[in-house]
């Protein structure tokens, strides 16, 4: 995630009810989607990659975001971002029931994208078909430069400040919720935070522009 979760939007804006391609666009910018890539791939593991791509995980998280993003109450881009996670996390929960009812040998109905996309369009009117529209493979290419240099900056990092940097930058948890996870005080969490974001946003600077220097 090249910055910190920022709010575009002005304090009286709601983009979940506004149904303009740019506002949507806006809010999905927000979000950093490169670094929801690497949390996706990371969660998906060797097994389900060979299924589905995290391109196209992400894809249908926020398919589904747009298609019931007027139920949720708009409360900020951080607020938003966390919603993401759980319907990422939710599909891929769906993807593992469909790996093993497959072992099974049991049927499995897969839904597809463009069905979604047509009944979405169908029940809303809008003319905007939400992110199908809006993923264009020179956009997809382009998440997938950023994540790569994410991933490339966070495996630079020594391991107790990378594992504090994921759980805070990346799945956006609760400094006591991360001390718990890894066993220490909440102070060595924000030190170590506060370390391995130097660094990281350093390093990532650094192979975004292009600029050969490693961070020591």
């Amino acid at each position: 995630m090249p910055h910190p979760a920022e709010n575009p939007f002005a304090s009286a804006e709601d983009p979940l009810h506004d149904d303009r391609s740019e506002t949507w666009d806006r809010l999905i910018e927000a979000v950093h989607p490169a670094s929801l890539l690497i949390l996706i791939d990371a969660q998906l593991g060797p097994s389900l990659r060979t299924e589905v791509a995290p391109e196209d995980v992400l894809q249908e998280a926020l398919l589904c975001a747009w298609r019931d993003r007027k139920q949720v109450a708009w409360s900020g881009v951080a607020a938003f971002r966390r919603w993401l996670i759980a319907l990422v996390q939710r599909r891929i929960r769906d993807l593992v029931d469909t790996v093993r009812a497959k072992k099974r040998g049991g049927g499995v109905r897969t839904v597809h994208l463009s069905t979604l996309r047509a009944e979405d369009a169908s029940s809303s009117g809008a003319v905007f078909a939400g992110p199908i529209d809006t993923t264009t493979p020179g956009r997809v290419a382009r998440l997938r430069e950023q994540a790569a240099a994410m991933q490339q900056a966070l495996d630079a990092l020594p391991p107790d400040l990378r594992d504090v940097l994921v759980l805070r930058l990346f799945e956006d948890q609760e400094i006591l919720a991360i001390a718990s996870k890894l066993g220490i005080g909440e102070s060595a969490v924000r030190h170590r935070f506060r370390r391995a974001a130097g660094l990281y946003y350093a390093r990532l600077q650094e192979l975004l522009s292009g600029t050969p220097e490693s961070v020591a």
